[in-house]
Order: C-alpha cells, then structure tokens, then sequence
C-alpha cells in the first residue's frame, strides 16, 4: 500500500484549485443592457455543471423565471450527471440538457464531444448561475453567445444572502435585467420538479399505504443517512 500518496479529498482540493486559476479571468463579460432586446432572445443556455440533486433542483425557479421572461424561448441545460433530464423534462421550455461527464479530467473525450456539442449552438443568452463554478465559467466562455450574464470569478459577485440559495441565479437575472419593463419586483418563483397529475396519485396513496400500515401495525421508523458532502455531514 503506498502510504506517501495524499488523501482523495486533498487531490480534488488541489485540482480544483489548479482549474480555477487557469479559468480565472475568463467569461467575466460584461452585459450590455441596451443592447439587449427580449423579443429577439430565442435560444438561452444555462450553465451550472453539477450532478448533485439539490443543486440541479435549485434551477427550477430560475426556468420558472425564463418562461415568463423569455416566453417561447428555447433553453438548453448543461448539467452533469443522468437524473438531470429526469429533472427538467415537464418544463416545456427546455430543448436539450448537456451532460458533462462527473469528473471531467477522468472522461477527456466524452467532455470535449460535449463542448463540441453546445459550440454547434448559436445563443442569444447564457446564464452561469454559480461564480465558483471554473468549469460554468469555461463553458460560458466557449460557447456562442450574443449576451452573457455570469455569476464572476474571483468574488467579484457576491452571492445574495437572506434567502434560499436557488434564488440567487434569478436575482442575477434580474441584476442584469432591471432596465427591462418585463422585470419588476415581485416574489422569486418557487422550487418546482412539476409533477404529473400520476405522479402526485401515486404519491398521495403511497403515503395513505404508509399511514394505514402505521396506525395498524406496531411499526418502527428507520432513518437512513446518505452521507453528505462537505460541512452537511
């Protein structure tokens, strides 16, 4: 066993680290909000490569916001991970969901068929929704895009606290919007997975199922943990 080599987590620490240096300062445009004109946004891409359930569910509201904002417009995804087409595929404005491999250095071929991809696509708008996010930055900036609106590198944008943190990407969408009529204040969509009426029956009597077994039967409760990740755990 080769005990010199350093621990697992101290190699992401350091790779990571490596990438955010080599992407900083780049994909940190500025928007030109008179330039922007709404009825000519068609095609918008959002950037938030995580394969992780809450993150990916944290972008629901700001689709919610692009449907109003943007109605008919097509928005393209880039996520990593497969629940990620599962997620998105009742919001009628998502046309196609990049999937970028978990570990990007692991899987060199099959990430840069998946740049390939979105360079095929021309974007009126692209939203990277997390300023630490190197590889969002990357992409945003190797993609084709007409007006970006990023989350910047280097704590030049400061996330918004005092709320849930699946707001902030519609808050630095409206940031970047505010010029426009279509953008008021107005309360920030909710988190939304929209279900099919199926889906909420079957859900409505499997809780019934558990409810009767419980009042029925001396039952116990089992709680799992699924180890978290970071300062969650």
């Amino acid at each position: 066993m080769l005990t010199w080599l350093p621990d697992r987590s101290v190699l992401r620490q350091h790779r990571q680290a490596l990438f955010q240096r080599l992407t900083s300062g780049v994909a940190n445009y500025e928007l030109d909000s008179n330039t922007l004109d709404e009825r000519r946004v068609t095609r918008i891409l959002v950037c938030r490569p995580n394969h992780r359930l809450g993150n990916l569910l944290a972008l629901t509201p700001l689709l919610t916001e692009l449907e109003t904002l943007f109605p008919g417009a097509e928005t393209d995804i880039v996520a990593a991970g497969g629940i990620a087409r599962e997620i998105f595929s009742a919001y009628a404005n998502v046309a196609d969901v990049f999937l970028l491999p978990h570990y990007i250095f692991k899987s060199p071929f099959k990430t840069i068929r998946t740049i390939l991809a979105i360079r095929n696509k021309d974007y009126d708008l692209v939203i990277n929704t997390k300023p630490d996010s190197s590889t969002g930055r990357l992409i945003a900036m190797l993609s084709k895009s007409r007006y970006p609106i990023l989350a910047k590198a280097n704590g030049s944008f400061i996330e918004y606290k005092g709320g849930h943190f699946a707001q902030n990407p519609v808050r630095l969408l409206r940031e970047h919007l505010s010029f426009s009529k279509l953008v008021e204040q107005k309360e920030i969509p909710s988190l939304d997975i929209r279900l099919t009426s199926d889906e909420s029956q079957w859900g409505v009597e499997a809780l019934s199922r558990i409810h009767q077994q419980r009042c029925c039967e001396q039952s116990r409760t089992i709680a799992l943990f699924t180890h978290a990740t970071g300062k969650k755990c």
